[in-house]
């Protein structure tokens, strides 16, 4: 029982984290920079982290977190980096916490798929607790893919 409950919790997580990286993405193809912060202002459901320009390439960053628990940092388990590029080449990450930490997320405006990656500079025994069960939830989300997949594909 408890592992079908558990599980549950983690497909629904990649549901919702799912449909939040597609919306994301689809919001750097059709909206500026300050368009997506005031949309996500709009919603209430982020916190910002920091919103900077590089000086030498001026491109835009804007990071922040889901809020979805009420403002405390120490349970947010995804951040997120959205990149404008003054070449217009413009990117997100999400990088996963506590449960999740382990894993990152990548999407670019000019591709409509996310690639799922992990951080091969940690061992494996460091990784979170749902980390991998997330993972292959992911994977049966359309348009998602395994770094090596996404390498393909982007490529080809």
């Amino acid at each position: 029982m408890f592992g079908f409950g558990r599980r549950k919790v983690i497909e629904d997580r990649a549901k919702s984290l799912g449909d939040l990286m597609y919306l994301l993405v689809e919001c750097l193809h059709s909206m500026s920079f300050e368009e997506l912060i005031e949309a996500n202002h709009h919603l209430g459901n982020f916190i910002d982290e920091y919103i900077e320009t590089d000086r030498s390439t001026k491109d835009r960053h804007y990071g922040f977190y889901e809020s979805k628990f009420k403002g405390d940092l120490e349970k947010v388990d995804f951040d997120f980096i959205v990149t404008y590029s003054n070449t217009g080449a413009h990117s997100l990450s999400a990088e996963g916490h506590l449960n999740y930490f382990g894993i990152y997320l990548f999407g670019f405006s000019d591709r409509r798929s996310i690639c799922i990656d992990k951080n091969t500079a940690i061992p494996a025994s460091k990784y979170g607790r749902d980390m991998q069960a997330l993972e292959t939830a992911l994977l049966k989300v359309p348009r998602f893919y395994s770094g090596e997949e996404a390498d393909r594909l982007w490529k080809g």
